[in-house]
C-alpha cells in the first residue's frame, strides 16, 4: 500500500476524532431541559408553605383575650394597662392558669377592667381601669373612687382611692359595680357601695355601713343603715 494512502486515512481518522470531539463539547455547553436560560423568568419552584411567613415579615399580634385571661394574658395586658408595681407584686395566686381579671362592659367598646392585686385572708383589693376601644388608638385610664373609712366605729371619713378592697360584684343589667368591704370575716360590720359609671367615670350611687361588729347583719348588708352622700 502506498504512502500517500495512509496519509489520507490518518487524516480522515483525525477529522473524524476531531468531529466527535467538537460534538461532546457542544453538547456539554448547551442549556439542559431544566435548566432557565438567564434571560428567561425564573425556574418554578415549590410554593411556599402558609405558615411559613417570609423572612423579616412583620408578625402581627392576636387581639388579646377579654375572657377566661390567663397569667400570660394578664402579662400582656400589663404592657397595655400598666397597672401599680404594688398591686403586681401583691398577685399571689399559685395558680398560675389564674389572669386575675374581668372585662366588664359599659358600652359598644368600652370596659370596665377589674384587676385582683390580692385575694387576702377572707377579702382583697383590686384596682380599676376604663378601657375605650372606641378610637382609632386605644386609651386606659386608672379609676379613682370616692369611698369612706372608719377609723373608731363609730364615725366614716370619706376618701378617694385607686385601691377597692372588698368583695366585688358588677351587674351586667345596671353597669354598676357592687364592693362589699367587710370589717372581719363575718362580715356583720363594714361599708357596702354601689358605683354607676358616666362617660367611663366611676360615681358613688348608694353607700350602706354598718360600724358595730356586733356578730349580727351579716346576712343582708344591703338592709344597713344608708350612708348620707354629699
Amino acid at each position: 500500500m502506498s504512502s500517500n494512502h495512509y496519509k489520507n486515512a490518518s487524516w480522515r481518522l483525525l477529522l473524524i476524532l476531531f468531529l466527535a470531539l467538537n460534538g461532546c463539547v457542544e453538547r456539554e455547553s448547551a442549556p439542559s431541559a431544566t435548566t432557565t436560560p438567564a434571560t428567561g423568568p425564573p425556574a418554578a419552584g415549590p410554593s411556599p408553605s402558609s405558615s411559613q411567613a417570609p423572612e423579616g415579615a412583620a408578625k402581627v399580634a392576636p387581639p388579646l383575650s377579654k375572657i377566661n385571661i390567663t397569667y400570660e394574658d394578664r402579662k400582656a395586658w400589663r404592657e397595655i394597662l400598666k397597672w401599680p408595681d404594688e398591686c403586681e407584686q401583691a398577685f399571689d395566686y399559685p395558680d398560675k392558669s389564674y389572669g386575675g381579671m374581668e372585662f366588664y362592659q359599659l358600652a359598644d367598646k368600652q370596659y370596665l377592667v377589674q384587676i385582683i392585686c390580692t385575694g387576702g385572708a377572707y377579702q382583697g383589693y383590686q384596682v380599676y381601669y376604663f378601657y375605650d376601644e372606641t378610637k382609632q388608638q386605644p386609651t386606659a385610664k386608672l379609676l379613682n373612687f370616692e369611698s369612706r373609712e372608719s377609723q373608731d366605729e363609730k364615725s366614716l371619713t370619706e376618701i378617694q382611692t385607686t385601691e377597692l378592697w372588698g368583695q366585688p360584684e358588677f351587674d351586667d343589667n345596671a353597669k354598676e359595680l357592687r364592693i362589699l368591704n367587710k370589717f372581719r370575716g363575718i362580715g356583720d360590720c363594714g361599708i357596702l357601695a354601689t358605683y354607676r359609671f358616666v362617660n367611663g367615670e366611676p360615681q358613688l350611687k348608694e353607700m350602706r355601713a354598718k360600724l358595730v361588729c356586733d356578730g349580727k347583719g351579716a346576712e343582708n348588708p344591703e338592709n344597713w343603715k344608708k350612708v348620707t352622700l354629699r
